[in-house]
């Protein structure tokens, strides 16, 4: 795990499958290279919870300073719970599935069977 400060209340922490945006100490978005498709998204993803005008404003700035495309993409927004699942290293493909139509179907575990 490697820990990049970007700013004095911004950082990003590189997980073996993603790298996490922290604005302040919330994880608030994140790039998964394995998520990359040929949609809008290119693996970003950030939180559907409304925080601060500054916090929306890191999320913003980090997307547009890393991404490599021409136009920077609009990033999947998830929930607050998902990305702090994918922070604490839980891998985008359990949870989630990427479409052969487009976006995003979310998968829900089936509980164990006793």
């Amino acid at each position: 795990m490697k820990h990049r400060k970007i700013s004095a209340n911004v950082t990003v922490i590189h997980l073996a499958k993603a790298s996490v945006l922290y604005s302040y100490d919330t994880p608030v978005a994140a790039y998964i290279p394995s998520a990359v498709n040929e949609g809008a998204t290119a693996g970003y993803v950030r939180t559907s919870k409304k925080h601060s005008t500054t916090t929306t404003g890191h999320i913003n700035k980090w997307i547009e300073d890393t991404c490599d495309r021409q136009s920077p993409p609009d990033a999947l927004e998830i929930t607050q719970d998902d990305i702090e699942h994918i922070a604490q290293g839980g891998a985008w493909q359990e949870k989630f599935l990427w479409s052969p139509l487009g976006g995003v179907i979310r998968i829900i575990p089936r509980p164990a069977q006793r």
